[in-house]
């Protein structure tokens, strides 16, 4: 593995295209958890129907108009989460790609190691008699001539797969493959991407084979196996009541159709997200304030829509920062991860299971003289009568104008006199003062 190459910095290039990543995944997210509710009921409805006529010719008629529109619903649908699920990946391609240029760009020791990976690359070409990259033009190119032909093969060197962004980054095996399923479901997420978007919307031995060749003998990943009956039983690839204990039974003499619950929609999310951010969080300066803004998005969307596993990617992308920074100044996305507890809990109530770093992110907070985190530990041991008095104590106009978007102010924006104290703190967006002419 390449020797370990220093952080970049470049603010504005990465905040762009972090701001770009985040914008449309947030927007796309809340788009398919927003349609996909109603587009279920209009179906669900149709499956149901209510058809009372006397003649019965006519009550034929309306029946197979029912199951025509039933059929023809159901076929939109899947057509819209499969759109989605592509451009989801579309949009997690561009901005992987964009980050790990910018940093061949901009850092001497990654372009060191791209420069070796183009070389092969280009013996390849030569050893199968192909035209070779580096001619005589190329080697009178100056060096920014010659980085921008070396950029133009990107895909073919790079390409999408975990591994390269590891050997380019010198990303340790504890921090990329910490979860040992994420192999295995990021290349299962890919295969089926290829394959909807070249062969079409039903299983085939191409997608098997490229999940097959690339976890089976990995050291990375808990046995795909296993991992596949867990997936499966989720309604993942197929439904449940098909009872297939192997992957390779999803190419058979029966067709089946991908699945695409919404369960795995947003697992696929939470994966790209995370594997963003880690690839971000490498790339860019480590002071830059990345983890946290991505959490609060994460929050949000998790309260509002009652779905833990978003809450479980806060918590995620905590441990993934502590790992990465190897340090203990980390304590904004601490709190976060308690938070994402406290959302976790109030959903999941009496079926609920402390988290590996509960108990010691509490200790450590609750010693900080901080209002809003006093305010933070009063919430998350339902001491309802110190809110107010940790309210008043945070400086006026101290929080940034989306405060109130936090879930942990929840409980206090149902409270008018709470509220009240708590808008005084948030910093206020004024119009500006029109200049005299």
């Amino acid at each position: 593995m390449a020797k370990a190459s220093k952080k970049i910095i470049f603010g504005d290039e990465v905040s762009m295209i972090s701001s770009e990543f985040n914008r449309s995944m947030i927007s796309l997210i809340s788009d398919f958890l927003e349609i996909a509710p109603e587009k279920v009921q209009e179906i669900k409805e149709l499956r149901e129907p209510n058809i009372k006529v006397k003649d019965k010719v006519k009550e034929q008629s309306e029946a197979l108009i029912h199951v025509r529109n039933y059929m023809d619903k159901s076929t939109r649908y899947s057509q819209f989460k499969y759109a989605m699920f592509n451009y989801m990946n579309s949009i997690f391609e561009r901005s992987i790609n964009n980050l790990l240029k910018l940093a061949i760009s901009s850092n001497k020791d990654i372009r060191k190691i791209y420069i070796q990976k183009f070389i092969e690359y280009d013996k390849q070409l030569s050893e199968k008699n192909a035209k070779t990259i580096r001619d005589a033009n190329y080697e009178c190119a100056s060096d920014k001539e010659k980085l921008k032909i070396q950029l133009n093969y990107f895909d073919q060197i790079i390409s999408l797969k975990p591994d390269n962004w590891q050997f380019l980054l010198n990303i340790p095996n504890e921090v990329l493959w910490s979860d040992k399923k994420l192999k295995f479901q990021f290349t299962e997420l890919r295969a089926r991407r290829h394959l909807l978007t070249h062969r079409g919307p039903i299983y085939d031995n191409k997608y098997i084979d490229e999940i097959k060749y690339s976890v089976l003998k990995s050291k990375n990943t808990d046995d795909p196996k296993e991992i596949f009956k867990i997936l499966f039983n989720k309604g993942y690839f197929a439904n449940p009541k098909k009872n297939l204990d192997s992957i390779d039974k999803l190419a058979g003499k029966n067709e089946i159709f991908v699945s695409m619950v919404r369960d795995y929609f947003c697992d696929c999310f939470c994966i790209l997200s995370r594997l963003f951010h880690m690839i971000l969080r490498y790339v860019a300066n480590p002071e830059h304030d990345y983890t946290s803004r991505l959490q609060i998005e994460f929050l949000t969307i998790g309260s509002k829509y009652n779905i833990p596993i978003f809450h479980d990617l806060v918590r995620t992308l905590t441990t993934d920062l502590i790992k990465i920074k190897k340090d203990k100044d980390n304590l904004t996305e601490k709190c976060n991860y308690l938070i994402s507890c406290i959302e976790t809990r109030e959903i999941t109530k009496e079926s609920y299971l402390k988290q590996e770093y509960e108990d010691d992110f509490v200790r450590e907070i609750e010693g900080n003289e901080d209002p809003l985190l006093k305010f933070l530990i009063a919430y998350y041991n339902g001491q309802n009568r110190k809110y107010k008095q940790f309210i008043e104590q945070i400086e006026d106009e101290s929080l940034p104008f989306d405060a109130l978007t936090w879930p942990i102010f929840r409980k206090v924006i149902h409270s008018k006199s709470l509220l009240k104290i708590l808008k005084t703190k948030i910093y206020q967006l004024r119009p500006r003062a029109k200049s005299k002419e």
